[in-house]
């Protein structure tokens, strides 16, 4: 029954014998309230061919009985459709319309037996036939429960066989024979409908079950695309409110920065000049923390444009085993501090790829083996790979550099290596604890090799380590060796004595810091909040500027790519270099169509004395001309 089902559900029960139950004593209800008014003319007809040969008085008590029992199954039946039985109930309802199916059989059948000997041989054939339709009929009935019919049949069909049997008659015992036989093939009859309403019944249940998960289904993923959507939409505006905080909180951490980075070259400049050990010794450890907290910054500034889509790769001669040792040099001590070895087997061929991401993606891959090592040894490796797989920056073939990365950590499950890749994952952190990092490093390395055209692969199983393989085009170059400390010492040497350089920077200790390095330095200065100021300045001196630097972000909202431009008009042809601690995806995006060249806060002296050397050329340098001059 459809309510029934609905009752068991209510009450908990989910046994689909329970719902078969329930669904057949339903289907049996439904027929037998439909019998007593065909049974009600059946019988008044069995009187009527009677009335001649038994009395009036038995043959209507017979169809009382027989009628009446139908019409008390037929009242339980309505009741039960109306209010439909629990679960627990169904086995005794149907247990009590089995008993009375059988008191019926036997009051429906005993005509067969009490109204047999008196009839003639034509009125026994007709009531007989009347009687094994009627049992025929009980099969379509009472078919939906097997025994019910068993219950009716028996006692309603059998007697009368037995009847045609021992009634002496030529058609007797054939004519029994064959009530027998029409017993058998009801019963199989039975059975088989009883059979195929329980699949029916099952069928439709489990078409109903689906249709209601596939319901449920629906709702809960129409629910989870609103909250997908609303999450998506939360984040997003998360991510640029993280994205403000954080260009406006980098701009303004930088500034000071910068002033730090630039004093201190000028105190270990001038530690240097006057040969004060002391003071040098002090300085240079103050410039190794000021380098790393800028590090820190350029990594900063390397996501955000990476998200901005402004920083394609740069390719230019690299030597790639300097990069990976280096990362080695950088990692090594996490590593020893955890008891591993960190070792590196790499080309010495110079090739032609982007530095930095190639540093950031050995960097990455290198950080995270020593995460998730606790013992053993960590390998990089690098080598050239002949290969026509990648198509080159070119549209040629190239050769493949490939980097390995592998460790003795705790592996990582097949299930889980097509996950490891995405953002925000990791395994083995459920609590997001921040000392194992936040599950950005890979998804940054996959980022970086799909930018070079390249491929990431790992091989990997719970127990027996990783090993990491990026493969990625490029081509073979001449790149001197890398420079020792002693080189990068004397290229801070660098002689830009005279040069003739103009700051525009609204910031106080940033414009007292460049002045004082750039003086040690023996250079002329002009520094200068405003463009305006500078400019006044400028056409007061006896010597023509050589170089611009500009703040990005000046006073009152003004901007230094307006500042250089306007410069620009006074004194055309001088390099202008722009000189900001912003990160912002529009600040980036306005820098890279500006066209000038940018420095990035902090600025090291080594970075500030380059960009000098670089931009201006020894015989344009205002030093030089005096000296020329003179």
């Amino acid at each position: 029954m459809q309510v029934s089902a609905a009752s068991l559900i209510s009450e908990g029960e989910r046994s689909i014998r329970a719902i078969v139950d329930a669904g057949r004593l339903e289907l049996l209800c439904n027929q037998t309230i439909r019998i007593p008014f065909v049974a009600l003319i059946t019988s008044a007809y069995v009187v009527y061919l009677l009335r001649d040969y038994y009395p009036l008085a038995w043959l209507v008590a017979w169809a009382v009985a027989t009628v009446g029992l139908l019409f008390v199954r037929a009242g339980i039946c309505r009741r039960l459709l109306r209010h439909p039985p629990l679960a627990e109930q169904v086995g005794h309802w149907i247990n009590v319309l089995t008993g009375l199916a059988l008191i019926n059989g036997f009051a429906g059948g005993s005509a067969g037996w009490l109204f047999f000997d008196a009839s003639p041989l034509e009125t026994k054939a007709l009531l007989t036939l009347i009687l094994g339709c009627w049992s025929a009929a009980a099969v379509s009935i009472s078919g939906a429960i097997p025994k019910v019919f068993y219950a009716f049949q028996v006692p309603f069909l059998i007697p009368l066989a037995l009847c045609w049997m021992i009634s002496g008659t030529a058609v007797g015992v054939p004519l029994g024979s064959l009530l027998l036989l029409l017993a058998v093939l009801e019963f199989l009859f039975a059975r088989d409908n009883g059979r195929m309403v329980e699949n029916t019944i099952r069928i439709r249940y489990e078409k109903e079950e689906l249709i209601g998960q596939k319901e449920q289904l629906i709702e809960r993923l129409s629910q989870s695309e609103a909250e997908a959507t609303a999450a998506r939409d939360a984040a997003k505006e998360a991510d640029q409110a993280k994205s403000r905080f954080l260009a406006a909180a980098a701009h303004d951490l930088r500034q000071p920065l910068h002033a730090l980075s630039l004093f201190v070259a000028a105190l270990n400049e001038t530690a240097r000049r006057k040969s004060d050990q002391d003071i040098a010794g002090l300085g240079s450890k103050i410039a190794l923390s000021v380098d790393a907290l800028a590090s820190l910054f350029s990594e900063l500034i390397d996501i955000s444009r990476l998200d901005a889509g402004v920083v394609p790769p740069r390719i230019e001669a690299v030597s790639a085993r300097d990069v990976v040792e280096q990362v080695a040099r950088d990692c090594r001590p996490d590593a020893i501090a955890k008891g591993l070895r960190l070792e590196v087997d790499a080309i010495g061929t110079p090739v032609m790829t982007d530095a930095i991401y190639l540093q950031r993606i050995a960097r990455n891959l290198a950080e995270n083996s020593i995460r998730y090592t606790e013992r053993g040894r960590i390998d990089i490796r690098v080598r050239i790979e002949s290969s026509s797989a990648f198509p080159g920056y070119d549209g040629e073939a190239h050769d493949v550099l490939v980097v390995e990365v592998e460790d003795t950590g705790v592996g990582i499950p097949l299930e889980l290596q097509g996950q490891i890749f995405e953002e925000f994952f990791q395994i083995g952190n459920p609590g997001r604890d921040r000392r194992k990092g936040l599950g950005l490093g890979l998804a940054i390395v996959r980022r970086l090799v799909d930018k070079l055209g390249g491929t990431i692969r790992v091989r990997s199983a719970p127990g027996e380590g990783s090993t990491f393989t990026v493969r990625f085009p490029v081509k073979g170059a001449v790149v001197p060796d890398r420079p020792s400390g002693e080189d990068i010492h004397e290229a801070l040497k660098l002689d830009v004595r005279g040069v003739g350089v103009v700051v525009i920077d609204d910031e106080a200790d940033i414009r007292e810091a460049i002045t004082l390095l750039l003086e040690v330095w023996e250079c002329k200065v002009i520094a200068a909040a405003t463009e305006e100021e500078a400019l006044q300045r400028a056409k007061l001196v006896s010597w023509r500027p050589d170089i611009i630097l500009s703040d990005l972000r000046l006073a009152e909202g003004r901007s230094g790519i307006d500042a250089l431009r306007k410069f620009a008009e006074h004194f055309p042809g001088v390099p202008s270099v722009l000189v900001t601690g912003d990160i912002s995806a529009e600040r980036l995006n306005e820098l890279e169509e500006a066209g000038y060249p940018v420095l990035q806060k902090p600025v090291t002296e080594s970075v500030l004395r380059s960009t000098i050397e670089r931009h201006v050329p020894r015989a344009k340098r205002g030093f030089d001309r005096v000296a020329g001059g003179a």
